[in-house]
């Protein structure tokens, strides 16, 4: 939750189920000289229930394994992608730029990753036995960087968010050790910014069953669900100028996707 939230949340939780085994961090608990400690706690306590903010949460590390298999995943589609791109778009093309751009930042994450090797992970993600995950404020997320060949498509981001990509790799983790399920989104806040945050959504919920239907790449899912759109619109210069933008298509098959 926020780290805003951990009181009030905590205090519904022992309300809610006051019989339940609950664990709530305190401010500090994550600090590096009590990590090991609590994470320990994490791992050898049978909660039902752990209830942890957002920035202590990012601090909790994935095994080397999984991050270098995850990694190298990733780095294998973006290849094969640019491949592709090369073929269909020539060398100079942007879309081409943009992912030999994303290669070399994975690639510095993995050499990162080397220098710090397995004595400064301690306690992984794997280790504390959590089955299910529920992220509240689940918007905060939404900067996931994802490749595509759309070049001028207002509302498409480029930036690539940390925090993002470490929650998608443990909720990869969990998905696949629960046959697709386990982790729960909460948010009240509107795809107000662009209709890529719906892709983004449902690569954290539901990654194997996109694969599954062969929407796991954002222009395939793109194809399927939006249309490009392009109208004048207004400049604070006060002139006009054409902007392209994805709308929604196919809402019935989406909706019946997400539910």
């Amino acid at each position: 939750v926020p780290n805003h939230m951990v009181p009030q949340i905590t205090q519904d939780a022992f309300k809610m189920y006051p019989a339940a085994n609950i664990l709530a961090m305190r401010k500090g608990d994550l600090a590096k000289d009590r990590r090991a400690e609590f994470t320990a706690k994490i791992a050898t306590g049978n909660w039902d229930l752990i209830i942890m903010p957002h920035s202590s949460f990012g601090k909790l590390p994935v095994s080397n394994e999984t991050y270098t298999s995850f990694m190298t995943e990733k780095l294998d589609e973006l290849r094969a992608y640019l491949d592709i791109l090369r073929e269909q778009e020539g060398e100079r093309a942007p879309s081409v730029k943009q992912i030999e751009a994303a290669i070399k930042r994975q690639e510095l994450r993995i050499a990162k990753r080397a220098e710090k090797g397995e004595k400064d992970v301690g306690v992984t993600w794997e280790d504390l036995g959590v089955d299910m995950l529920m992220v509240d404020e689940a918007h905060y997320y939404k900067n996931l960087y994802f490749p595509t060949r759309m070049t001028n498509v207002a509302g498409l981001a480029s930036a690539e968010s940390d925090r993002a990509f470490d929650l998608y790799m443990k909720t990869q983790y969990i998905t696949r050790i629960n046959n697709g399920r386990g982790v729960v989104f909460s948010t009240g806040t509107p795809i107000s910014n662009t209709l890529g945050e719906t892709y983004v959504m449902l690569s954290y919920l539901m990654g194997p069953k996109l694969r599954e239907m062969g929407l796991a790449h954002f222009d395939s899912w793109a194809g399927t669900f939006t249309r490009q759109d392009t109208s004048a619109e207004l400049t604070v210069a006060g002139q006009y100028r054409p902007r392209t933008r994805l709308k929604f298509s196919n809402i019935q098959e989406l909706v019946s996707l997400f539910r």
